[in-house]
């Protein structure tokens, strides 16, 4: 409603059934304006359907006037109350503590009064010291000394014991430790379990047996400086070298690592961090001997009774979370250039060939289906049940996996469930998000909350969708963001001394909810994808329970340098895959330019995922070249660990290599610096086992190149790469 005054209007509300008769009783509301000086006014009505009929119902909405009782604005809406409780309320869909591949299960060892939990690639190991002593991914030893509880109290600097470790083992998903420590003023109880994938959890409180004045506790992770030259943390990302000492606000997410290894830490909220500057709640302080990720749990005065608590929940997470057993080369998934049109693609063609025929032959080997739904990222066909069964079908003929855009981190407006269950699945303060998508009309979705009864939603649809439609997998849209929540009807936030409500970060409720999805897709399609757009969140405890994950669309728009926007250090913090665990593909149309991001991710042997044709067959052609050379039996020498046998000039040019046991190499050469460029590349040939003759070629076009001892010189355009096979005496 507009042009009218709050006390000269008033709303009303009739739901009548299908007959026209009331279902519930009138309600006359106020009328709010929607902000100050908008002149536009709101009314809400909340019913109970407690006593509704199952049916058919129409909900009527008047403005009335109360001076003259003229209609200001009138709207009626239908809908169907279903009366029982969906079938998704509730599911237990994906809730499973089987270890699932390529996951091992969980393995304890006792051994001078050390425990150590493994479980693949990584080992957990506790003994007197409080927390966690040591860390061990891919044979590193990630921490420079065992985790540290510093606390004064009275003004007297706490020494701890432990006084007891209990572990017992609850299955081969999850192990379990109990730990007590004391000082002179205080103790503290640590609550740990450790899951198959080697996330652990540790609930941990702190009580001062008669009371007393805490003036500091801080909790430390000292690294080994050699695996933590990356930091990483989110929201507001920062991510690339760790050249400085860094503090921040809180932080939930926080990895430290290197190109091969890595830890994190998370959290879902600050309650209870009792700062002194917020600002540096968080501290990375770079030592000769250590890196210290330092928490500043209390850096303020403050007083704490005779049993009360000081409580905490952190999660810690070694990286890479899991073997990569494919990578994204060899999944081969491609998003193609019809956008919104993926039920016409049967009729498309590529010259006179037929689209899913022209792609089969290029060696893709599934497709992101970008619709199929009238209700944005809907769990479910909506609107289009065969005509999607059929695509699937079609599809199939040629070999081609179906990947459905679904579930993403949205919840329509034109989804049946909204309608009910909006307030219950969504983040507060209440987040809106305006859809514009190719042949739907505009919407207006909304933020969801993982610590919801969302979760049972999605994953019951995606185990409904899998079975009634035989997809290949799904693709999740920024699904794993733990967006940050204060609904008390999600049991999440908490209240500030002010009276307003600070939220939290769902995080530990994100991981459970990849779980379940990967538990549904992985119990009926032991090959099925589980493809995630991270958008700018890399929560390590979710990247467990994901086959691939596409990273881009964080980047700003419009640079035409591309290693501005993304620098070799960034990308090797978040952009490779390799340190996290799933496999890597880079999103690049806000980089803008297909083979500019070819030259930045092929360094690091990390596909950029094809949108257009032209770029298909780029990425067609390395698909084929790798085969043909047989990367998967070379050793990889990426361009940061290759000096002893690889030199590169002039400055901003790289080369990475894999080196075959059968005396060849390929070499990717980029050009990253900003003018054009005569590279020249030197390969130490003894070191590589590369024995004359030798001839080189571009891997790509057949194009002879001259080599002389070793060493080739190209001429190559700013942000351009070439692919170079160097072939030996057998």
């Amino acid at each position: 409603c507009s042009a009218i005054a709050a006390d000269h209007a008033r709303a009303e509300f009739a739901l009548r059934n299908a007959s026209g008769k009331l279902a519930l009783p009138c309600r006359v509301e106020h009328l709010t304006e929607t902000s100050p000086g908008a002149d536009r006014w709101l009314s809400t009505i909340r019913m109970s359907t407690r006593d509704l009929a199952t049916g058919n119902h129409q909900l009527q909405a008047v403005a009335r006037d109360l001076q003259s009782g003229a209609i200001l604005a009138e709207d009626t809406f239908g809908f169907m109350y279903p009366g029982d409780a969906p079938a998704w309320l509730g599911s237990q869909e994906g809730i499973s503590e089987e270890v699932l591949p390529p996951f091992t299960p969980l393995e304890a060892t006792d051994d001078d009064g050390v425990h150590a939990i493994s479980c693949w690639g990584r080992s957990y190991q506790f003994g007197r010291d409080p927390f966690i002593s040591q860390i061990i991914s891919q044979s590193q030893h990630l921490l420079a000394g065992p985790i540290r509880l510093q606390a004064t109290i009275d003004g007297e600097k706490q020494s701890w014991t432990c006084r007891e470790l209990n572990a017992s083992t609850d299955s081969p998903a999850k192990h379990t430790l109990e730990q007590e420590l004391e000082s002179d003023a205080a103790g503290v109880n640590v609550s740990t379990s450790i899951e198959y994938d080697g996330f652990i959890r540790q609930d941990w409180e702190l009580t001062v047996a008669d009371g007393g004045q805490v003036q500091a506790l801080t909790y430390e992770i000292p690294l080994n400086p050699e695996t933590a030259r990356y930091s990483y943390w989110w929201p507001q990302p920062r991510s690339g070298a760790l050249s400085a000492d860094l503090a921040t606000e809180f932080k939930p997410i926080v990895w430290l690592g290197s190109e091969d290894v890595g830890l994190q830490w998370v959290c879902e909220s600050d309650e209870q961090w009792h700062s002194a500057d917020p600002e540096r709640a968080i501290e990375i302080i770079r030592g000769e001997d250590e890196v210290l990720l330092r928490l500043n749990l209390v850096s303020q005065t403050m007083d704490l009774a005779a049993g009360e608590m000081l409580t905490y929940s952190f999660g810690l997470h070694a990286t890479p979370v899991k073997p990569m057993e494919r990578d994204a080369w060899d999944y081969r998934i491609v998003r193609h250039p019809w956008y919104g049109q993926s039920f016409q693609l049967h009729e498309k063609k590529v010259g006179e060939t037929p689209a899913l025929e022209y792609f089969r032959a290029k060696g893709v080997r599934a497709l992101i289906n970008w619709r199929m739904w009238d209700a944005f990222a809907y769990v479910a066909p909506l609107g289009h049940e065969e005509e999607f069964r059929e695509l699937v079908k079609t599809w199939h003929q040629y070999g081609i996996g179906v990947v459905p855009y679904t579930v993403s981190f949205l919840l329509s407006e034109n989804a049946p469930e909204a309608l009910f269950f909006r307030e219950e699945m969504t983040r507060a303060p209440l987040t809106e998000f305006p859809i514009i998508f190719p042949g739907l009309p505009r919407e207006t979705d909304y933020h969801t909350c993982h610590n919801s009864i969302w979760s049972d939603y999605v994953a019951d649809g995606i185990a409904r969708l899998i079975d009634e439609y035989d997809v290949d997998g799904i693709y999740l849209d920024t699904t794993s963001t733990p967006w940050p929540c204060n609904s008390e009807l999600h049991g999440c936030g908490y209240p500030r001394p002010d009276g307003t409500r600070a939220p939290t970060y769902p995080v530990f409720a994100a991981r459970t909810n990849l779980k379940r999805l990967y538990t549904v897709v992985k119990s009926r399609k032991p090959e099925g994808i589980i493809d995630l757009h991270v958008y700018d969140c890399m929560l390590a405890p979710a990247l467990s329970f994901v086959t691939t994950y596409w990273n881009g669309e964080q980047l700003p728009k419009g640079h035409a340098f591309k290693p501005e926007v993304l620098p070799l250090d960034r990308f090797r913090t978040e952009f490779m895959g390799y340190n996290w665990g799933p496999p890597a593909d880079l999103l690049y149309y806000c980089l803008g330019d297909y083979e500019k991001s070819v030259a930045i991710a092929l360094l690091h042997d990390v596909p950029v995922r094809s949108e257009k044709l032209p770029d298909l067959e780029v990425q067609s052609a390395l698909w084929k070249l790798r085969e043909r050379f047989g990367v998967q039996q070379a050793e990889w020498m990426p361009y940061w660990r290759n000096s002893d046998v690889v030199t590169v000039t002039p400055e901003d040019c790289y080369a990475s290599l894999f080196n075959h046991l059968d005396g060849r190499a390929l070499a990717y050469v980029s050009n990253l610096s900003r003018e054009d460029a005569n590279v020249t590349v030197w390969l130490d040939l003894n070191a590589l086992g590369l024995k004359p003759p030798l001839t080189a070629a571009d891997g790509l076009t057949g194009e002879t190149l001259g080599m002389a001892d070793g060493t080739l010189t190209v001429k190559m355009p700013s942000q351009s790469f070439r692919t170079v096979w160097v072939e030996g005496k057998r």
